[in-house]
């Protein structure tokens, strides 16, 4: 499969028909657009597919910096060298990347992406997510889809909002710093994460989501006057699960299934079981700053 080079232009680059077709924005080369989208895959009417780009030099969008519309199985690679961004950020819905109606779409990010949501990804649209970079939003870092994967080893930072904003469940693994001002990670239903030791989740919640099964190896942290680990809004008497293994700073909220609480870490805030039959396992130099209140449960 042929690459075809995207040159330095200032006009927005349809790829429309660009199905099994594999882009290069080489370092140096600036692809840039001050009325449009810099990078457009698919025109929303035309379904394209089997597409991948690589950004080693900058992609500068006035409303989205990429986007993809229509298109399946697209790989968007962005080097170190790479920067993608949304240059007018104070424009609400200017995103560094945006997944319309898409699937089976892979991002991996080593650079910087910068927008009013770095990565914007509409409901349906199935999405992994590598992030060894920077994803910065001036409201929120990362918005995931329905099962949407996400493992982050760099920086995602949202600004107004949230870290990352999953629309539904979603996976996630940290082994860098997800931070929001709202919530580091907030999910509408259910979130499974894993926190690994050199992970920092931070936010006026930390985890914030319906239900979740949570393992912490490092830092997951309330800024403010919310929950570390917040999972109340739990509707369905889901048994939610909390393995801590690491530090966890503020306030934890189960919900009212069958929850399970393995403590071996340190957490420096109370616990509340809430309802349902939930166990409080405390084990090896487990510690709680606060207190364990078992609710309405068994």
């Amino acid at each position: 499969m042929a690459t075809t080079i995207l040159t330095t232009n200032l006009n927005t680059v349809f790829l429309s028909t660009a199905s099994d077709a594999t882009f290069l924005v080489p370092e140096g080369t600036i692809r840039n657009s001050n009325t449009d989208d810099a990078i457009q895959i698919g025109d929303g009417i035309t379904n394209v597919a089997n597409v991948t780009l690589w950004v080693d030099g900058a992609v500068y969008g006035n409303d989205d910096g990429i986007v993809t519309d229509t298109a399946n199985n697209v790989a968007i690679h962005v080097g170190s060298t790479g920067v993608v961004r949304a240059s007018s950020t104070d424009n609400i819905g200017a995103n560094g990347i945006e997944l319309g109606f898409s699937s089976n779409i892979f991002i991996a990010n080593a650079g910087q992406i910068s927008g009013d949501f770095a990565i914007a990804a509409q409901a349906g649209a199935d999405t992994t997510i590598l992030n060894s970079g920077l994803l910065t939003g001036v409201s929120k870092g990362v918005e995931m889809g329905i099962g949407g994967f996400l493992d982050n080893s760099g920086e995602i930072r949202g600004g107004t909002e949230r870290g990352v904003d999953i629309r539904g469940d979603g996976t996630v693994e940290n082994s860098g710093l997800i931070a929001g001002q709202t919530d580091g990670i907030f999910a509408i239903t259910s979130v499974a994460l894993t926190n690994n030791a050199t992970g920092v989740i931070r936010g006026q919640s930390g985890v914030f989501a319906d239900s979740g099964d949570i393992v912490n190896h490092g830092e997951i942290a309330s800024t403010g006057n919310g929950f570390a680990v917040d999972l109340l809004d739990d509707l369905n008497s889901t048994a939610n699960s909390l393995t801590n293994t690491g530090q966890i700073s503020g306030d934890v909220g189960l919900g009212t299934g069958a929850d399970l609480l393995n403590n071996s870490g340190v957490i420096t805030g109370d616990v509340f079981l809430e309802d349902g039959d939930d166990t409080y396992e405390g084990l090896a130099s487990g510690v709680v700053n606060g207190k364990v209140f078992g609710m309405g449960g068994a």
